[in-house]
């Protein structure tokens, strides 16, 4: 089971959302704890894993894999949790770098909106 704060959840869902938009798949299954995303950039799925050590990763995961889809990365790609210099993995972290900011800024305009029609 995937244990997220509210507002990590939020970002999770609009990534998710976003994917779909863009017609990406992505599905959450049991993998064993140390196994990170995979995408099929052909299929145009993101497999995250839902015993993922820290949820509060999920909308960074999700977000970068897309990105992959999103840059015509080619392949069946693995997340591997060391330092790389690889210039498919820095574009999937650029992109996923503006995105996260747009979907914070979203978030952040949103709940400014929900306290001021609260304190009106």
């Amino acid at each position: 089971m995937i244990v997220m704060n509210d507002h990590i959840e939020d970002l999770l869902n609009q990534v998710i959302d976003y994917a779909w938009d863009h017609n990406i798949g992505c599905s959450t299954i049991p993998l064993h704890e140390d196994q990170g995303p995979l995408v099929d950039t052909e299929a145009r799925l993101i497999i995250l894993n839902n015993k993922w050590p820290n949820a509060n990763e999920l909308p960074f995961q999700a977000a970068h894999e897309c990105a992959h889809i999103l840059n015509g990365d080619n392949g069946k790609l693995r997340y591997i949790n060391q330092y790389t210099k690889s210039r498919t993995e820095n574009g999937a972290n650029q992109r996923n770098v503006r995105y996260q900011l747009s979907f914070q800024c979203i978030s952040q305009t949103f709940q400014k909106n929900q306290q001021t029609l609260t304190n009106s």
